[in-house]
């Protein structure tokens, strides 16, 4: 060990990082495993990232006033209670630093989406896990804690929450509710409206999956101004550069482009639903991009094995609680019947 390394906070030198799905370099794969979109962007998008470039010799807007301006239009929320970050994860991250000191209380509905965990492990917070049942109903929860982060649609699962639920929810707990909504254009119902009835609410929204970009790293927080107030102290002076704030301006002023695709791919997903379900598994309602199918009690991981033989990536989740399901995001309608046939001959070949 470098005896530098000693310099390295104690808890940083002991936790893993985050691991993202698997992004293959190259080959014929078909890439099922981190709920990327299969249709592209508007072509709005691309037309106004060109025209971006002659400002990338500048600083782009450190507030983001168009694009905030916009997304308070398109949602109905005051621009004031927005705050434009580099993708959604940037959100959370500025959330926990803002909110929790080391000791304080995280409750995290598990199994969740594992950043969370990994920050709270930064922060050197105390983090309750309350666990789902195999229904993925929300168990009950301490109303007692600083934050509260629950994904809604929920991840891996895709059940959506009520947002009446979820408003009861925040009336109970006495910290801050955190929603990420990354998922809410596939067939849930958003509770960013809750933003401008209760202060202890805030929405994380992302330009990643529903827009098709996710490879410009654009999201946004919708929350009561003492918090936006808060994290505006914290974000990096310039976190959004130019050709993001205009690709995500655009996207947002040809929304029908991208409600068009979203209803491409839930009328996908409810095909592959009811194919999986023919096949035995045991598959929740899903309100987003992908699927979670279940052999109840039978480990996945051979399957998943095959399918990557197979040149098809899928996600597997080797943790207690999911060594029996796999997560299967969600592409054109081509693609997934390619997915179900390879699927069989998968499990013909494992039997």
């Amino acid at each position: 060990m470098n005896e530098y390394s000693e310099l390295v906070r104690p808890v940083l030198r002991k936790v893993q990082g985050y691991e993202p799905g698997e992004q293959p370099k190259e080959g014929p794969i078909l890439k099922l495993n981190t709920n990327e979109n299969p249709y592209g962007p508007s072509p709005k998008v691309g037309a106004a990232i060109r025209r971006a470039i002659p400002r990338l010799k500048r600083y782009p807007d450190p507030d983001c006033s168009r694009l905030r301006a916009k997304i308070a239009e398109v949602y109905g929320i005051p621009e004031s209670c927005t705050l434009v970050t580099n993708g959604s994860d940037e959100a959370i991250r500025l959330v926990f630093e803002g909110l929790l000191d080391p000791g304080e209380r995280l409750i995290l509905p598990v199994p969740t989406y594992t950043l969370y965990d990994v920050l709270a492990t930064f922060r050197s917070a105390e983090v309750v896990r309350a666990q789902f049942g195999d229904d993925f109903e929300l168990p009950p929860l301490p109303t007692a804690g600083k934050l509260l982060v629950l994904p809604n649609p929920h991840v891996p699962s895709g059940v959506a929450f009520a947002v009446e639920r979820l408003a009861a929810l925040a009336r109970d707990f006495q910290g801050l509710l955190l929603l990420d909504e990354a998922y809410v254009d596939f067939g849930a119902e958003s509770a960013i409206g809750l933003v401008g009835q209760l202060e202890n609410v805030a929405v994380l929204r992302t330009f990643s999956k529903s827009f098709s970009l996710a490879g410009l790293r654009v999201g946004f927080l919708a929350g009561p101004p003492w918090l936006i107030e808060t994290l505006f102290k914290l974000k990096d002076s310039y976190n959004v550069s130019h050709v993001a704030q205009a690709g995500a301006l655009a996207a947002l002023e040809d929304i029908g482009w991208m409600e068009l695709n979203a209803k491409r791919i839930m009328e996908a997903r409810d095909f592959t639903r009811y194919h999986l379900l023919s096949l035995g598994f045991s598959v929740p309602i899903s309100s987003a991009n992908f699927l979670l199918a279940q052999k109840p009690g039978v480990d996945l991981y051979p399957l998943y094995l095959e399918l990557k033989r197979r040149n098809l990536l899928v996600r597997y989740f080797a943790t207690p609680g999911l060594f029996d399901r796999i997560r299967i995001s969600i592409g054109k309608a081509s693609e997934m019947e390619f997915f179900l046939e390879t699927l069989q001959k998968a499990l013909v070949s494992l039997a």
